[in-house]
């Protein structure tokens, strides 16, 4: 075989060696690593875009840690590269790649130079002529040998375990009929880590088959449900064999129980299960390495499922994009005297805030797994309306399900045109306001006398339990749903009139009041009986001519009930109060 066309033969490593190398490959390896290296280099964040490439491919030098979630297209990192066989020692070029930190439920496919083949297992591949073979060893505390060829042809030894680390050997021989363009690019289609799923945990109320607890790793199951896979995160992802210790943390927040309870996954973890035109509503898969900070992170998965990172009760959870009901109804009168309230019934128009255009992107797994532009979701009136376009591009980085960005993206369109905010302080009795909870404010002076839905976005205590809320505008038809208020505003009073009077004849007569030596003057009322039930009470006002005084009586013991046979037709009211001797 001519010198010329052997393979890349450099081994990366603690002992660094190369051999005889053909130009063109060495300048292929040279350029990779080049690019790897200013890519770590780079005090830039890197674009969603950039990151999926730096995944699919693979990686040469010092990489983060990394944890795959859901079913994903790994580049994974080269652990070691050498060539062996033939008159030159370079028949053969046999490179070892690490795939994942973690355990994998499995191999489904590979790709060579983004061609995808299906799995058929360890071995030889027909598929090239038996010039390819792959050796994959998935992720044992205790490691595993290296292959029998590794060792009689390289320094790797039994004691060279790779513990903990799911990686694949590979063997390329050389043809050049099978490889025309030199050494292949190689990446494999994997499914991922295995999660906890707190719904099947007999402490949360699961009774069935198969139950999970976070402490045995063993009873994990591979799952899309992005709410399960977010708090295996928060948990954190630990090496092979030492679940939960500390000091093995590798990827994550590496939280507690108490820190992040279990029992608040179901309900959201249920939302994102829920079936929507043939597929779950809220999936994820991606990689996540452990460079990118806790708040990047919740940031992909909240923006997968069109949700919202909320802080309850001291830990950090994420709401999935839901319709849910106004809890309370707040007005005007509510709002505390002498704080300032902050209002704004629209958003600048400008960049950043105004918007009415929408470019979701996200994988494509039919793409190849490359990050990939969906469909744009827009409304020609907005934008006529807008006098032209105002567009966000959303980044998806953890969805793989053309049908959920394209539903991501148009959620965060209709959320887009609601564009009330407003800051408000409130007394002590609305203290049970959460962030995260959907409140109506009705309002005469900023909303026209109608009622507006608002989602609590930001909570706050200040002084004397004031509750200040940061709010801006929401509703249920952005996810589909109706709008529903708990505890609405009451109605004002309805005013019944009353029915039509019998008027009666009511006599009044001047009466003297004789007592025991003495006498006083009155009035009496002399009325018919029974007196009708809409009459309430008989007032009496007297006042002399000519004066200004008036003394008012009232009467209110009415005969209402039917006469008994023999009894007075007739009620009489006797008045003293303001009669006065003498009085006209």
């Amino acid at each position: 075989m001519p010198q010329a066309a052997a393979f890349v033969a450099v081994k990366f490593g603690v002992h660094l060696t190369a051999k005889a190398v053909a130009m063109f490959v060495l300048k292929t390896v040279a350029t990779v690593a080049v690019s790897a290296a200013a890519s770590k280099l780079s005090k830039q964040k890197t674009t969603a875009g950039e990151r999926q490439a730096q995944a699919t491919t693979l990686s040469i030098g010092e990489v983060p840690r990394e944890a795959v979630f859901g079913t994903c297209r790994v580049g994974g990192s080269l652990v070691d590269i050498f060539n062996f066989g033939g008159k030159y020692g370079t028949d053969t070029v046999t490179w070892c790649v690490a795939l994942a930190d973690h355990e994998l439920d499995g191999i489904e496919g590979f790709y060579v130079d983004d061609v995808y083949y299906p799995w058929a297992g360890e071995g030889l591949q027909a598929a090239f002529s038996n010039r390819l073979s792959f050796h994959y060893r998935p992720a044992l505390a205790e490691g595993y040998d290296p292959p029998e060829h590794v060792q009689l042809n390289s320094d790797w030894t039994n004691q060279d375990r790779l513990c903990g680390v799911a990686h694949m050997w590979i063997d390329v021989r050389y043809d050049e009929k099978v490889w025309t363009q030199g050494l292949p690019k190689i990446s494999f289609v994997v499914r991922g880590l295995r999660v906890y799923s707190a719904r099947h945990d007999p402490a949360n109320g699961y009774v069935g088959d198969a139950p999970q607890t976070w402490a045995d790793p063993t009873s994990h199951r591979f799952s899309t449900n992005l709410i399960d896979q977010r708090y295996a995160f928060t948990r954190g992802i630990y090496a092979v064999g030492h679940h939960g210790a500390a000091e093995h943390l590798l990827i994550g927040r590496g939280l507690s129980e108490v820190q992040a309870p279990s029992a608040r996954v179901p309900a959201p973890a249920n939302v994102c299960d829920e079936v929507v035109d043939g597929r779950a509503r809220y999936q994820s898969a991606g990689i996540i390495q452990a460079s990118l900070d806790f708040y990047q992170v919740e940031e992909m998965f909240a923006a997968a499922c069109a949700g919202v990172i909320i802080q309850r009760d001291g830990s950090i959870e994420i709401e999935p994009g839901q319709a849910k009901p106004a809890l309370i109804t707040i007005t005007d009168d509510d709002l505390v005297g002498g704080d300032r309230t902050l209002f704004s019934a629209f958003l600048p128009d400008k960049d950043g805030g105004r918007i009415n255009s929408v470019i979701p992107r996200y994988v494509e797994p039919a793409q190849g797994f490359k990050d990939h532009a969906g469909p744009v979701r827009r409304d020609v009136a907005d934008i006529i309306k807008d006098r032209g376009p105002r567009e966000l591009t959303l980044s998806l980085p953890m969805v793989t399900v053309a049908a959920q960005a394209d539903d991501v993206a148009e959620i965060n369109r209709l959320l887009a045109r609601m564009e009330k905010r407003g800051d408000v302080v409130l007394p002590p009795r609305f203290a049970l306001i959460e962030d995260g909870d959907w409140i109506a404010w009705q309002s005469d002076r900023r909303h026209k006398g109608a009622t507006v839905i608002y989602r609590v976005e930001r909570r706050g205590r200040g002084r004397e339990w004031r509750i200040s809320l940061s709010l801006r505008q929401i509703s249920a038809t952005a996810f589909g749903g109706v709008d529903v208020i708990v505890n609405p505003v009451p109605a004002p009073p309805v005013v019944v009139r009353p029915l039509p009077v019998d008027m009666v004849e009511v006599e009044i007569a001047p009466v003297t009041l004789v007592g025991a030596g003495s006498s006083s003057p009155g009035v009496r009322f002399t009325w018919p009986v029974p007196v009708d039930d809409g009459v309430i009470a008989l007032e009496a006002q007297i006042r002399a001519v000519g004066g200004s005084e008036i003394a008012t009586s009232r009467f209110e013991d009415l005969v209402r009930a039917p006469l008994a046979s023999g009894a007075p037709d007739t009620q009489s009211w006797v008045v003293t109060s303001g009669v006065g001797g003498g009085m006209a």
